[in-house]
């Protein structure tokens, strides 16, 4: 299996040259723990590092890259996507190691990030709109 070992962080102005890059996400490889390449955007930028999360392999069904830290929606509920160790509600290993969507408790959906391919949507991000989790009317599902 081939991955695309992708990150993604908020770009820190270091030089006046890229100071209207400030604040804006950056996308590419991780060349030391706070520098990301963007071959998009043609060098290797500072990031925050709170801001650094990693691309999952997958898309939503709109074809959208899914990363660690974005929010999506599944159906009326939204979750927000993470790595780690994490409890499986299915199977007959009680704890699984990877990327999976935290849905809110009382959902009960399975939290397995693959079995949500191509079938949830990004609608952002917990830096850029975290409120997107905050909010009750938002959490379950009305209109956003």
């Amino acid at each position: 299996m081939n991955r695309e070992i992708l990150f993604r962080a908020k770009h820190i102005h270091a030089m006046d040259s890229n100071e209207h890059l400030d604040g804006t996400w950056v996308h590419g490889y991780l060349s030391d723990k706070n520098y990301i390449n963007d071959k998009s955007l043609e060098g290797e930028f500072l990031v925050d590092e709170n801001t650094i999360c990693q691309y999952t392999g997958l898309t939503d069904k709109n074809g959208k890259k899914i990363f660690e830290g974005d929010i999506v929606r599944y159906g009326e509920i939204c979750g927000e996507v993470k790595f780690g160790l994490h409890e499986s509600n299915w199977q007959i290993c009680k704890y699984n190691q990877g990327f999976y969507i935290e849905f809110p408790e009382e959902s009960l959906y399975r939290k397995e990030l693959g079995y949500y391919e191509n079938k949830v949507v990004v609608i952002g991000n917990i830096y850029d709109s975290p409120k997107l989790l905050e909010d009750e009317e938002n959490k379950h599902g009305k209109d956003i």
